[in-house]
């Protein structure tokens, strides 16, 4: 996985991006994939469904539409929770935001509803 340093990275790019760099946009994609893919695989949220390799893609991809999605709404809200984490870091959120797209994943393909 990427280190803290290397996050810190993709973050100070996360402004590019949100300005309509399409390349700065593509270059992200490109490193976060392979680890919103080790995070699916260790994560306990997903565990489930983790060695489904459609399911884990389909994570993987809600994940880049919830932050590419109206005018990058999602990647925008990295700033204002970077604000009020210092001490955090990009990886941190991305990891929250994961989590909670792998949530809703798994709960929509595996809840039933009892008749």
């Amino acid at each position: 996985m990427l280190g803290a340093s290397s996050l810190a990275a993709l973050a100070a790019d996360i402004p590019r991006v949100i300005d309509g760099d399409a390349e700065a946009w593509s270059e992200l994609v490109i490193l976060l994939e392979p680890q919103l893919f080790l995070l699916l695989r260790r994560s306990e949220t997903f565990k489930p469904l983790r060695h489904d390799m459609n399911e884990t893609w389909a994570v993987i991809f809600a994940v880049m539409v919830r932050l590419r999605g109206d005018n990058f709404r999602g990647l925008r809200m990295w700033e204002s929770w970077a604000n009020s984490h210092p001490e955090k870091h990009f990886g941190d959120w991305i990891q929250i935001v994961t989590d909670n797209i792998a949530r809703e994943h798994v709960s929509s393909r595996l809840c039933t509803v009892a008749t």
